[in-house]
């Protein structure tokens, strides 16, 4: 019987080497790990960017009450101890605000400075916190 000959069926083709794969898995991982990353970074920046929307949203909402409260009395009610005082609750957020109100430079009897200063915790027990000012005047 003829012996049968090892011919490659096919010549022309070649493969990778199993040390190429495990070279490309590598690379590729590292990429995939680094997306990840990126992805909860993002995230996380987001989140905290609508906490700060919500938060100076309450801010705001707390400015028009006190510009549509009567200027004689905003120094007063205002203030510690006063009615509606100078704390609140914020309603969207875990946290609080803070007002102050003082006398604009220069010593206007017809001109307020107001300051709502507002905390508050993301989910991940994280404190932020940001302010709006405002100038209010005598109607």
């Amino acid at each position: 019987m003829p012996e049968k000959s090892k011919k490659n069926i096919f010549p022309d083709q070649k493969g990778f080497t199993l040390v190429e794969v495990l070279i490309a898995v590598g690379i590729l991982a590292v990429v995939i790990v680094g997306l990840l990353q990126l992805f909860v970074y993002c995230s996380n920046l987001a989140e905290a960017a609508g906490n700060t929307t919500l938060a100076v949203n309450e801010a705001q909402n707390k400015m028009e009450e006190i510009r549509n409260h009567d200027f004689n009395s905003i120094a007063t009610d205002y203030a510690s101890g006063g009615t509606p005082g100078n704390t609140f609750t914020l309603t969207s957020l875990n946290g609080t605000g803070t007002i102050t109100t003082s006398q604009e430079a220069g010593g206007s009897s017809e001109l307020l400075r107001i300051q709502i200063d507002v905390s508050w915790q993301n989910k991940n027990s994280r404190n932020f916190s940001t302010a709006l000012t405002s100038l209010i005047a005598k109607r």
